[in-house]
């Protein structure tokens, strides 16, 4: 059994379907900027990166579709590659925005001050009531610490994580035993008993399309396929607050 009902893999797949293009995306952007700088963060910063973001998602749908009740190892790492491109990507496609905000705004700002989170005063001083206002939402919403704490993992600690399987609460101390059973018969590559006991582990087991990274450190352990549409959709949110944002500059 996977790890989506009927309703649930219908609902899913109909949000995952009404993402907005890339065509449409770019007709919202025409305009004529005030500066060079920001047609090439938009251009070949924001759209590259929505552009490789939109590529790995309907990457991640086929390799591991809702209905997966298992993936095999090969399947699990070219899902975590995708995985991995699409946060990282994330995660500059929102610095390309605010990028594109300094140069248009004329603020003039070096690199280590641009961005759209708190801590990043001087930008969020020059912007709107009402885009602070949207900005704040999604802090209040978690969005900006989760997106955070996965990017800066990526890049500096634990590498994002698919794993193989989740057990359940009530077979964890069966699942221990097996796995101690198991370290004392490692260098005997010839008992039966390590075949049988890692068919027993993967039948305790149940894969779960959930992403972490150190499972002591993060706060968020998240089902990716819901996740990944959420996250599109809220970059190409934010990138419409931009857009409403320098229209009025």
């Amino acid at each position: 059994m996977g790890s989506y009902t009927a309703k649930q893999i219908e609902e899913i797949s109909q949000e995952f379907e009404s993402i907005p293009s890339m065509k449409s995306e770019l007709l919202n952007w025409n305009k004529i900027f005030v500066s060079d700088n920001s047609e090439k963060y938009l251009y070949q910063g924001y759209f590259r990166r929505l552009n490789l973001m939109s590529h790995s998602i309907k990457k991640i749908f086929q390799i591991c579709p809702l209905d997966t009740e298992d993936l095999n190892e090969d399947q699990r790492s070219d899902t975590t590659v995708f995985l991995q491109a699409f946060i990282i990507n994330l995660y500059g496609a929102m610095d390309n925005l605010a990028h594109v905000i300094n140069f248009e705004k004329k603020l003039n700002l070096p690199n280590h001050k641009v961005g759209l989170t708190k801590k990043y005063v001087d930008l969020r001083g020059s912007l709107s009531s009402e885009f602070v206002k949207n900005l704040k939402v999604l802090e209040q919403s978690d969005w900006f610490s989760y997106l955070i704490e996965y990017r800066d993992t990526l890049a500096h600690r634990i590498p994002l994580y698919i794993p193989p399987y989740l057990v359940p609460k009530s077979d964890v101390t069966r699942f221990m035993e097996l796995r101690q059973r198991l370290d004392e018969l490692q260098g005997d590559d010839d008992s039966p008993e390590i075949l049988r006991i890692e068919r027993q582990l993967m039948d305790i087991g149940n894969f779960v399309p959930v992403i972490s990274h150190d499972v002591k450190e993060t706060r968020f352990n998240v089902y990716f396929h819901v996740q990944l549409i959420s996250d599109l959709r809220t970059i190409l949110k934010i990138s419409e607050w931009v857009r409403e944002e320098i229209a009025n500059a």
